[in-house]
């Protein structure tokens, strides 16, 4: 039995006026979209209007982070569902090509395609192929329309208040574009306000109309893809290249503000490398790989697993290893050797740090690094953030292996999570690092650390340190221990601040701080 209007009203009513925290229950959502879509409205207006409160409903609920999207979900479905009210208007009978209630209702569209994909980027999922195609059939219908550019009251996202059809498409494309899964999550609102705040500025044209296509991304608007290289685009049927040049200068605009906040100015600058249009050129190739890796995530557990010994101040070293010393000496006459002594503990040791080591397959493998892949849910990619410090092993047996940091992270629909990692250059020497003395004040904790030396020079050169967040950004004297005794060291520069890490340059203070 069809519901009659007055009961849609109702039911809209009802969600609109419920607190959106707890959220109504989700099937209530696709039931009603399910209703506006079996319904014959007698005028176009009447459609979209309900439409409208049903999208600002469901939009006020957001999306419950406590489980991953899957093809399955009633939100999901209510959000498809609601593309599909909204497809329906534009094909309206009392649609009239290019008036402002069909610019409405193809600006709709596009704005819950996106609204849709956002739920995929906050939960590092990968977006699905159809998601892709179903926005850019919108955009090319909008055009056809002549409504494209048609900007639409839209305050939804809070800012802009006002947005187009191809507004809303290019937005998703910078976001794209702006590699999310390689960004902190906490970044990620302010990645989309800024996409489409800039997003008039983006340009997606001809090929006929640049010089050049080797050197940017591409869309086919009659395929399902995101932006990719316009390389991999020989058999586009509709071509649209990629073209920055109206939209970096507002970028530099923004960063020329005066009292950005620094979290803000980092965002946009990175932004200003991932938005100029030109895909990164990758000189190494890319080779299939199936190998076995053990992943080591947390300080304290990559330095044993990196050293085969936790973690001891230096101090505390020294007055263990003379204790352990007399007390060989005194009971086996110095007959038994340290590994036989240290081989329970180091046992202990390795069931103590176990949580923190991980089994994954590799994909591939270039000369930088790889990407990795295991069975898990979502949820776990929160242990593994851009910019997390770990340590690569091949070999359970043997300690050692590769320092590398998290690039991106995404799940998907399989069941699996994969990472891409960056190999850490160098050959990384275990040492221990503590904030230089000041005169009268106790002595600083010492924290683990890894050191990089310049081998060229040797100790006239310039090294690298690898050492935890605690050591701070602003330290500009340290002591390092290397080869059994403290050496001075003074910082040169910060080159780059991790999740839990920061890589810094630092040369030797001479003479030698014994």
């Amino acid at each position: 039995m069809q519901d009659t209007i007055e009961a849609i009203d109702e039911r809209l009513r009802h969600l609109l006026a419920v607190s959106p925290d707890p959220a109504p229950p989700a099937a209530e959502f696709e039931l009603l979209a399910d209703s506006l879509l079996g319904y014959e409205f007698s005028t176009l207006s009447q459609l979209v209007d309900r439409a409208d409160l049903l999208r600002t409903a469901l939009h006020r609920v957001g999306w419950p982070r406590r489980a991953p999207p899957v093809r399955e979900s009633p939100y999901l479905k209510a959000w498809g569902k609601l593309i599909k009210i909204y497809t329906k208007a534009t094909k309206h009978p009392a649609t009239i090509p290019s008036s402002p209630y069909s610019a409405h209702a193809h600006e709709r569209q596009s704005w819950c395609l996106l609204r849709m994909m956002l739920i995929f980027w906050f939960e590092l999922t990968r977006i699905p192929d159809t998601l892709w195609g179903g926005l850019h059939q919108a955009f090319l219908r909008a055009e056809r329309a002549n409504v494209a550019n048609r900007r639409i009251d839209d305050g939804l996202f809070g800012t802009p208040a006002r947005l187009s059809c191809r507004e809303v498409h290019h937005a998703a494309a910078l976001i794209h574009l702006a590699n999310p899964n390689a960004l902190p999550m906490s970044m990620l609102p302010r990645v989309v306000t800024f996409a489409l705040e800039l997003a008039p500025y983006a340009q997606f044209v001809p090929p006929e109309w640049l010089d050049r296509v080797d050197d940017r991304y591409g869309i086919d608007l009659a395929g399902n893809s995101p932006p990719i290289p316009a390389l991999a685009l020989a058999d586009a049927k509709i071509l649209r290249l990629y073209d920055a040049g109206a939209l970096i200068p507002k970028v530099y605009e923004r960063l020329a503000q005066p009292g950005l906040p620094t979290d803000e100015r980092l965002l946009l600058e990175t932004l200003s490398q991932r938005w100029t249009g030109e895909p990164p050129k990758r000189q190494e190739p890319r080779a299939p790989s199936s190998e076995g890796l053990h992943v080591v995530s947390d300080w304290p557990a990559i330095y044993f697993y990196f050293t085969g010994h936790p973690f001891e101040p230096p101090t505390a070293v020294s007055v263990r290893r003379t204790f352990e010393e007399a007390q060989r000496i005194q009971l086996f006459g110095g007959t038994l050797s340290e590994v036989d002594l240290t081989e329970r503990e180091r046992e202990k040791n390795e069931l103590l740090y176990s949580p923190h080591l991980s089994q994954w397959d590799a994909m591939d493998r270039s000369p930088k690094g790889w990407r990795i892949r295991r069975s898990g849910a979502r949820s776990e990619l929160t242990r593994w953030p851009p910019g997390r410090l770990i340590l690569v092993r091949k070999s359970p047996k043997v300690y050692g292996g590769m320092l590398a940091r998290v690039r991106w992270r995404q799940a998907t629909f399989d069941g699996e999570i994969h990472l891409g990692l960056e190999q850490i250059p160098g050959i990384p020497r275990p040492t221990a690092v503590q904030h230089f003395p000041v005169v009268g004040a106790p002595p600083s904790p010492w924290h683990p650390a890894f050191w990089f030396s310049d081998t060229t020079r040797g100790d006239e050169g310039t090294h690298r340190l690898l050492a935890p967040l605690e050591i701070g950004t602003d330290t500009k004297l340290i002591n390092l221990w290397v080869d059994h005794k403290t050496r001075g060291a003074r910082v040169q520069e910060v080159l780059e601040k991790g999740e839990d890490y920061i890589l810094l340059s630092f040369f030797w203070i001479d003479p030698v701080i014994l």
